[in-house]
Order: structure tokens, then C-alpha cells, then sequence
């Protein structure tokens, strides 16, 4: 299944519907090959999926964009934005300098039944 994520433009709020193919996106993420990737992106082509997935994207006035061969957009409002999933990490990153929180968290004492 083809990995396609929505962006909107934050000056504007214009809707893109960005394409990731795999030969892209497995090398990022460890789970196969290039050309393993590629492979699945031809098969997905010769199917008509993509074709499928850019009318889907008209259809709800979304721009379709293939991140295979563009990482940046400029929109129509100036705004650049940055569709290279390499600098979006999923997990926010934390505060520089922020103290982290260790140690042991206190219970009451433990309540026994009297024998």
C-alpha cells in the first residue's frame, strides 16, 4: 500500500497530498532495500493505485505531490515547506537543557489483613 500523508501550508492552509515511495522511505526506516522498494513502487504503478490515490487527492482539493522527486514545495502563498521525512522525527524531541526526571516514585506503606 502506497504511504501517502497529507501537509497543509501553515501560512495559508493550502492541502497537499505527498506520495513517499517506498524505494524512499524503506532505506529511512531499515525495513528493506532500494531496490526492493522500487520493485513494490512499480507493481503499485503498473496497478493503477497511484492513479487512484492522485484523483482521491483532487477530488478532496488537494495539490499531489511525489516526495520521490521533490523534498520541497513552495506553495503559491511563498511559504517553503519541507517534505523530507528524514528531518520529521516521530518522537518529539525534548527541551535542550531540561532537567530529566529520575529516581523512585514513593508509595504509601503497604496495608496488611490482619490474621
Amino acid at each position: 500500500m502506497a504511504l501517502v500523508l497529507s501537509f497543509h501550508c501553515g501560512r495559508c492552509g493550502k492541502e497537499y497530498a505527498v506520495y513517499y515511495p517506498k524505494a524512499l522511505v524503506y532505506p529511512l526506516y531499515g525495513q528493506g532495500t532500494r531496490e526492493q522498494g522500487a520493485q513494490e513502487d512499480a507493481r503499485e504503478a503498473e496497478s493503477g493505485a497511484l492513479r487512484v490515490l492522485q484523483e482521491r487527492a483532487r477530488q478532496q482539493g488537494k495539490t499531489w505531490v511525489n516526495a520521490g522527486e521533490q523534498q520541497q514545495v513552495v506553495c503559491t502563498c511563498g511559504k517553503t515547506l519541507n517534505l523530507d521525512l528524514a528531518q520529521h522525527p516521530r518522537v518529539p524531541q525534548s527541551r535542550a537543557g531540561a532537567a530529566r526526571q529520575v529516581g523512585l516514585i514513593p508509595f504509601g506503606p503497604a496495608h496488611r489483613k490482619p490474621s
